[in-house]
């Protein structure tokens, strides 16, 4: 995680595994707590967005944006699908995320594509 400055953006780098025996909604509910440690309050009228860069997930990533939905008030949620070859982009538009294709497959190929494409201030 990246405080970029006061008033700022703010870049929050994170990585969700889900953990044995947890649900997604643990892991949704550490990550809200990490993003308003960093100033101990919610920024007022702030805009989040998730990013969920994607490869051939579409088994997990309509449980992972509803979770995000019910624990993180009105976050913009971004489904990157990174040339998957099954059906990861119509699950992430079936629960009314925003989904962009990445054709060009690899982490540093997406990871790129999410930042240039995201505005948001958490």
């Amino acid at each position: 995680m990246q405080l970029v400055a006061e008033g700022a953006t703010r870049i929050l780098r994170l990585k969700v595994r889900k953990v044995p025996g947890n649900t997604w909604s643990d892991s949704a509910k550490r990550i809200n707590l990490m993003a308003l440690s960093e100033t101990g309050t919610a920024l007022p009228n702030s805009k989040t967005a998730i990013l969920i860069p994607c490869h051939n997930e579409e088994l997990t990533v309509g449980q992972v944006v509803t979770q995000f939905r019910t624990e993180l008030p009105n976050p913009d949620i971004h489904v990157f699908d990174n040339n998957s070859s099954d059906r990861t982009a119509e699950e992430g538009r079936r629960t009314d995320a925003t989904v962009f294709p990445v054709s060009q497959q690899g982490k540093g190929y997406v990871v790129r594509f999410m930042f240039q494409h995201v505005d948001a201030d958490t």
